[in-house]
């Protein structure tokens, strides 16, 4: 293994920055307040699609009516109703939820309200949960739950009274809050909430499983920022050019190969002059096999060149038996939604992970 080609994931130049919110928390991007009296089984056909499991029951399993929205089972059906909302409620820059809510009955089998990023097709059931929201939950008793990406991340015994569930969304970051207490920051992640859901659509076989009934007072999603952001540079080259007589701009737009197809930087003026590859044979065009920058001698870049991180992040060793033919590969997690690689590595003086 040598150190000739150190390659980068691709835009590592760029870091999201948002402004400061201009939005009036009056003025929603989205609102449901259920206040409209409609037949059993309707909602608003501009914003929900509604599965209700009556057919055959006295039971109004889904219901607007008094300010509320009603959600409850039939007992002669082993599902309970659910509704999705039907078209993105959420706009692309950061907004906050909330959602003021009230279990009216407490049982054995949970149900409530989750924010995810994909909602179901025609109502055949969740393909890719997001996992934000509120459940009862029956492993540790009745416990009222909060869940990211399917984990629980706060419990609280299960009461009646009304409670207001939070989402604020600012860049990658996501924070839940129950009744103003702010009880889950998630890690940066490039999932984005697309959907409402509310109810249950799994099936128990019969003994009929027995529900918790809930009701919504109200849904508001306010925009809390511009739906652009304006990138700034954030990582440096990996490896120490300060005895080059080059800048970076120098160096960084003067690699060996680069990114293929429409990634940045392929019709450079610089590619179409010969170059030497790993084997030490010239070619007329510079190669664009794969997705990354190979920086070599020319750039200072030679066996046995330290790699620097180009920015701090988490840092986890992937050996030349499972990178894919990539030799020894250090990545990076830059905790802001990027990450950089360093492939083609002579050896790696880190362990599994490692915080610098």
């Amino acid at each position: 293994m040598d150190l000739l080609g150190l390659k980068l994931l691709l835009g590592f130049f760029l870091l999201f920055v948002f402004a400061t919110p201009t939005f009036a928390q009056e003025t929603y991007f989205f609102n449901e307040e259920f206040n409209v009296g409609r037949p059993a089984g309707q909602l608003d056909p501009e914003k929900w699609i509604v599965y209700p499991n009556n057919d055959g029951c006295s039971t109004d399993t889904v219901r607007e009516i008094a300010g509320f929205l009603l959600l409850r089972q039939c007992f002669l059906k082993p599902q309970f109703p659910y509704v999705v909302s039907k078209n993105d409620p959420f706009p692309d820059a950061n907004f906050s939820i909330s959602v003021k809510f009230e279990y009216i009955k407490a049982a054995s089998w949970g149900n409530g309200i989750e924010l995810v990023d994909k909602a179901p097709d025609n109502g055949a059931g969740f393909t890719q949960l997001f996992g934000i929201g509120f459940w009862e939950d029956t492993s540790t008793g009745l416990n009222m739950r909060l869940q990211f990406k399917g984990n629980i991340v706060y419990s609280t015994t299960v009461n009646r009274n009304p409670h207001i569930f939070k989402l604020d969304k600012t860049g990658t970051i996501y924070k839940m809050y129950l009744d103003d207490q702010l009880l889950f920051t998630s890690p940066s992640t490039q999932d984005k909430v697309h959907a409402i859901y509310m109810g249950n659509p799994s099936i128990q076989a019969p003994p009929l499983a027995d529900w918790s009934w809930f009701r919504v007072d109200y849904i508001r999603v306010t925009q809390t920022g511009p739906a652009k952001t304006t990138p700034e540079p954030f990582l440096d080259l990996p490896w120490d050019y300060s005895g080059s007589g080059k800048d970076f701009k120098q160096i960084a737009f003067n690699p060996t190969s680069w990114f293929d197809h429409k990634y940045p930087l392929q019709n450079f003026p610089c590619c179409s002059v010969p170059i030497i590859d790993y084997k030490g044979e010239t070619k007329d065009k510079a190669y664009k096999s794969h997705s990354g920058y190979d920086y070599s001698g020319s750039q200072g870049v030679i066996k046995g060149t330290p790699v620097l991180a180009s920015a701090a992040g988490w840092a986890t060793f992937v050996p030349e038996s499972k990178s894919g033919g990539a030799g020894n590969m250090i990545k990076i997690d830059h905790e802001n939604g990027y990450q950089t690689w360093y492939e083609h590595l002579d050896f790696a003086r880190i362990g599994s992970k490692y915080r610098g």
